[in-house]
Order: C-alpha cells, then structure tokens, then sequence
C-alpha cells in the first residue's frame, strides 16, 4: 500500500477578497481590460471636446450681440432667435399632407 503525499491547500486571505469590491479574486472587470480603442475613436473624442468648447465660445458671441445695444436691433434680434433655437429647439413645422390614392379592385371570377 502507497503512502500519498497530500497537498497543504493555501487558505484564501480576506483581504484579496475585499480589495476588489467583495468579488472572488478571479471576477469583475479589470483596469485595462477589453477591445483597445482604434485611432479613429480617440481622434473622434477629442475633436468632441474640441467642438464643445467652440459652440460654448459661439454661444457667448451670440450673446454678447444679443446684449450689445449699439448693434442694429434686427441683428441683437436673430442673435437672440438663433440662441432660442439652440436652447429650446426649433418649433415644429406644420405639414399639410393630402394624399388621393385609388384603389383598383380585380374580380377574378
């Protein structure tokens, strides 16, 4: 009869359990983990942050000409139109629809 050496088993320490949260060391999302973004993408962000802070910039342009009282008034007044637009949105544009269609019915009889 063989005598089997038995493995000692290593006891799972709390602390690795708590450091992520309280999920089991192998579980979770990692830092870094996932598909790398391509160039593409990051160009596409960053040129979205760019544009962000020219529309801020125009905005404010727009409102400095809307406030500005020495500026022709029909211009102080498509400033505060286009500001308008851009807050609330354009109203919306009645459409009228008049559709005639005829219907053909074959009897095949």
């Amino acid at each position: 009869m063989a005598v089997r050496k038995l493995k000692k088993r290593k006891s799972p320490q709390k602390s690795d359990n708590l450091s992520n949260g309280g999920k089991g060391a192998k579980g979770g999302r990692r830092e870094g983990s996932g598909r790398k973004p391509k160039a593409a993408t990051i160009l596409k962000r960053k040129l979205q942050a760019d544009h962000a802070l020219s529309a801020a910039d125009a905005f404010n342009l727009l409102d400095r000409f809307m406030r500005d009282e020495a500026l022709d008034p029909a211009l102080r007044r498509q400033c505060a139109n286009d500001i308008l637009d851009r807050v609330l949105g354009k109203p919306k544009q009645a459409v009228d629809v008049n559709l005639q269609r005829r219907i053909l019915v074959l009897d095949l009889e």
